[in-house]
């Protein structure tokens, strides 16, 4: 679970995370374990911490973030 030590936000946000970082994960077809997954991770934290809480825009910002 990616953001098991993430205990700065509340549940809302951390199930729109879970399901960003899920939603991600199928869309370039990354597994679990892949090293990527944790820049996924990183990525879909810092973008919440910024105060983003949609989980459309999580997704899409991380997946242009793991684009690039």
């Amino acid at each position: 679970m990616p953001f098991r030590n993430a205990q700065e936000f509340d549940q809302q946000t951390l199930a729109n995370m879970r399901r960003a970082f899920d939603d991600v994960m199928l869309m370039i077809d990354l597994k679990e374990g892949d090293p990527k997954s944790s820049r996924l991770a990183t990525i879909i934290i810092t973008l919440a911490s910024s105060g983003e809480r949609d989980v459309t825009a999580l997704r899409d910002r991380a997946l242009r973030e793991m684009s690039s």
